[in-house]
C-alpha cells in the first residue's frame, strides 16, 4: 500500500515538472515576440523584488503548518483551527508587507512602473491562499498537480487572448495573479467541503504563540 502510494505521488510530481518546464516555455516564447526583451525583462525584475516580500509573508509557516496539520490529520477541529490561524497569520504579515511596498514605491525607478509593480504584488496576495502545504501535510499530491497544473493553463489561455501589443506588457502580472487568485479560491472551497472544515477565529495569544515557535525554529537552526 505505502509502496504503491509512493509511486502515485512520484508519478503526479513527474507530471507537474514537466508541466512546469513546457507550459512556461511556451507562455515566454509568446510573450517576448509580442512585448519585446525589454518589457519582458521589466517584468522578471517586477517578479524578483515581489519575491522578497513573498518571503517574508511566508515567514516560515510552511515547514511548521505541514508538520501540524499530519499530526492532527484525524481532527476535524484542529486542522480547521490550524488552517485558520495560517490564513489570519499570513494577512497580517500582508498588511506589514503593503506599508513596505508602498514606501518602495516611491523611490523614482519603481515609480515609473508602478503598475507592472503593483500587478506583480497582487500574486503574492493570490498566492497565500493558495494552499500547496495543506495537501503536502495530508500527502495528496495529486491535487497539487491539478490545481498547479490549472493555474499554468488558465494563465496560458489568458496570456494568449488578451496579451496582443507590446503596450500590454504591463498586463501579464495581473493576469497572473488572477489566474493564481481562481484557482487558490477554488481549491480551498474543494478542500473545506471535502475535510469538512471551518473558520475558527484563534485568539490573539495562539497567534503570538504562533510566530514565536516559528521564529524559535529559525534561531535553533
Amino acid at each position: 500500500m505505502i509502496h504503491k502510494k509512493l509511486i502515485s505521488n512520484f508519478s503526479y510530481l513527474l507530471i507537474l515538472e514537466i508541466a512546469n518546464y513546457i507550459i512556461p516555455f511556451v507562455a515566454m516564447t509568446y510573450i517576448i515576440r509580442i512585448i519585446g526583451v525589454d518589457n519582458y525583462g521589466l517584468i522578471n525584475f517586477s517578479y524578483v523584488v515581489i519575491s522578497y516580500f513573498g518571503l517574508f509573508i511566508d515567514y516560515g509557516f510552511k515547514m511548521i503548518i505541514i508538520k501540524d496539520i499530519s499530526f492532527y490529520r484525524n481532527s476535524t477541529q484542529k486542522v480547521s483551527l490550524l488552517f485558520s490561524k495560517m490564513y489570519i497569520s499570513k494577512l497580517l504579515l500582508f498588511v506589514v508587507a503593503s506599508g513596505i511596498f508602498a514606501i518602495l514605491l516611491l523611490y523614482p525607478k519603481f515609480y515609473i512602473h508602478k503598475e507592472v509593480f503593483i500587478f506583480s504584488y497582487l500574486m503574492i496576495f493570490a498566492q497565500m491562499f493558495f494552499p500547496t502545504w495543506f495537501f503536502q501535510a495530508i500527502e495528496k499530491m495529486k491535487f497539487i498537480v491539478i490545481f498547479d497544473v490549472s493555474i499554468r493553463i488558465l494563465y496560458l489561455v489568458a496570456i494568449f487572448t488578451y496579451i496582443k501589443a507590446p503596450q500590454d506588457y504591463v498586463y501579464i502580472p495581473l493576469l497572473n495573479a488572477i489566474a493564481i487568485f481562481i484557482v487558490a479560491i477554488g481549491a480551498n472551497i474543494f478542500i473545506w467541503h471535502k475535510y469538512n472544515l471551518r473558520f475558527i477565529l484563534p485568539k490573539t495569544r495562539s497567534i503570538v504563540r504562533f510566530f514565536k515557535r516559528i521564529l524559535s525554529f529559525y534561531l535553533k537552526y
